[in-house]
């Protein structure tokens, strides 16, 4: 079995960004087999030798015989993330679901350099420890870019001058996998921390504490035999809100040229005066508050919610005159009552 074997037909399918960019035929952008950035979230496909030749970030990690490649929206020498430290957990782009701990990073400071001879090319991906930069910089120009002069020394142990265009950090990280029997190692920027988990909301003990529920119209019991009104361009349709009994929504009647009313849901009753919205909450109103239907469950639900209802109101208001009248005098054999 060849190598080409093992790849599987959705990677060989993926079409060459670059050769997308630069107008090339179907044929030419699916041909071979394409990588995909390297970055967490990112899916932008290209060709290796397409990503040489546009000076985009390419590297192999040559430890482990392990690469990492990135787009040119995710460039590591103007987008770089923070590694992550021993002992966080990490997620990859096909391990969402498994958060797994990082036991070790192998990190590597790097920068870009600006040569004068070979032209207005970036070296890419040059050790930091072999760029000295004087402490005793020129003075720059204002309008001259932020570059600073340095001299490299390269592999063939020559020294030359070049340009520090920026510098970054990049590393791998061996992240331990319960269950599996080897260590899994990644480019850092693949990573990303696990998302925060939210608490599961449980269901409500008070159903008539939002108007965003599914019960949102038992909230409008206290307007039971409220006249509403739909206004379609200046037209307006007016109904009786009302509860039929051992009923949880509900109806509006409308009359009729049969002399009964007509009822109907508030669905109904929108579609009824010819609107489209399909938004009862806002589309229907309360002639007398002057407010939707939503609004009034709404103000329902937060008195409920807050305990001001309308019979503890009148609890309440019933012990505050209570309070107000004097206490009767106390009975019994040697009791002294003076009343003012």
């Amino acid at each position: 079995m060849c190598i080409r074997d093992r790849i599987s037909k959705d990677r060989a399918k993926l079409s060459c960004s670059v050769c997308r960019r630069h107008g090339r035929d179907k044929r030419t952008m699916t041909h071979g087999v394409a990588i995909q950035c390297s970055y967490f979230g990112c899916a932008v496909p290209f060709h290796v030798t397409c990503a040489q030749s546009e000076n985009m970030h390419v590297r192999m990690h040559q430890s482990r015989q392990i690469g990492e490649a990135f787009c040119c929206k995710h460039d590591p020498m103007v987008h770089t993330a923070r590694l992550p430290s021993i002992g966080e957990k990490r997620i990859w782009n096909g391990n969402k679901n498994n958060a797994f701990e990082v036991v070790a990073v192998d990190s590597v400071d790097l920068c870009g350099l600006r040569f004068t001879e070979p032209g207005d090319r970036v070296e890419r991906n040059v050790r930091r420890d072999c760029v000295h930069v004087p402490s005793s910089l020129p003075e720059r120009e204002p309008d001259s870019p932020s570059r600073e002069p340095c001299q490299v020394t390269w592999a063939d142990g020559q020294t030359y001058q070049a340009e520090l265009v920026s510098e970054y950090q990049l590393g791998m990280v061996t992240l331990e996998c319960q269950g599996w029997e080897d260590c899994v190692v990644l480019p850092a920027a693949s990573l990303n921390p696990p998302p925060s988990t939210k608490p599961t909301s449980h269901k409500r003990k008070n159903a008539h504490a939002t108007s965003q529920g599914r019960d949102w119209q038992a909230n409008l019991r206290p307007f039971d035999g409220k006249e509403v009104v739909c206004s379609v361009r200046h037209v307006e349709t007016r109904g009786m809100l009302n509860f039929p009994e051992g009923a949880s929504k509900p109806s509006i009647s409308v009359p009729s040229d049969s002399g009964e009313d007509r009822q109907m849901s508030c669905l109904a009753f929108e579609t009824f005066a010819g609107c489209r919205t399909k938004n009862a909450k806002n589309s229907i109103r309360l002639v007398e508050e002057g407010i939707s239907l939503g609004e009034a469950a709404m103000r329902v639900g937060k008195e409920a919610a807050a305990g001001v209802t309308e019979d503890g109101a009148a609890k309440r208001q019933r012990a505050a005159d209570e309070s107000l009248v004097p206490p009767s005098p106390p009975q019994g054999l040697g009791a002294c009552y003076v009343q003012l």
